[in-house]
């Protein structure tokens, strides 16, 4: 089916117009289906089945130096949105990212959305796979000595410069504390794909097992 952009013809009456007019209605329905539940039942409307979005500044919308947007809509007050990352907050690679902008009053607010992976795991007080409770983006935690692991993701992060957040649980004792494992140089413990991380007592310093521990990852 065809978009008819002859329709409709002010030469022909009403009647003469409808089969056209159906045909352009039934390929605005079959296109909005696309991405669209459109007339879904009696009793409820369309839906979106999915949301794309180009970089904000290709939309025609205001932006700022930093290609967020400078303002919203009259009587907006949040909107969802991407853009590209500055070569000054991310200077190894500029990314497209996922932001979130608030009016707040005469202020806008800005936050990047998105984890990039995250994992809920157990530990082991000996080497190998760990058991993974929850997670997004990651393949797994082995074990590699008391209190180290690796955790390993199914799709690399965008660059090594990425954000580790988390904390851990044991049994007993002080509580641990999670940080990247040290070494001469920072490839050693932190690559876009895997990162190297301890479990550490907060009392002693040094590595020990963690019953849980709990990681997110962001940015990068």
């Amino acid at each position: 089916m065809t978009w008819d952009a002859s329709v409709p013809d002010g030469t022909k009456t009403a009647k003469d117009n409808g089969p056209g007019i159906r045909n352009n209605w039934s390929y605005i329905e079959t296109e909005i289906q696309d991405d669209h539940y459109f007339d879904e039942s009696a009793t409820n409307d369309g839906h979106h089945k999915k949301t794309e979005m180009p970089v904000v500044e290709d939309s025609g919308i205001a932006v700022d130096s930093n290609k967020d947007p400078s303002g919203l809509s009259s009587g907006m007050v949040g909107m969802i949105y991407m853009r590209q990352k500055t070569a000054t907050e991310c200077p190894s690679k500029q990314t497209n990212e996922s932001y979130y902008a608030l009016k707040d009053g005469s202020t806008m607010r800005y936050s990047q959305l998105g984890i990039r992976a995250m994992v809920n795991f157990k530990g082991r007080t000996s080497n190998g796979a760990c058991t993974i409770n929850y997670s997004h983006n990651v393949t797994s935690v082995s074990r590699t000595a008391e209190g180290k692991y690796t955790v390993t993701f199914s799709v690399g992060q965008p660059t090594s410069f990425y954000i580790p957040m988390g904390s851990a649980m044991r049994s007993s004792g002080s509580p641990l504390l999670i940080g990247v494992q040290s070494a001469a140089s920072y490839s050693t413990s932190v690559n876009s794909k895997w990162i190297k991380i301890t479990t550490t007592s907060s009392d002693s310093g040094s590595e020990k097992d963690c019953v849980n521990a709990m990681i997110a990852f962001v940015g990068g």
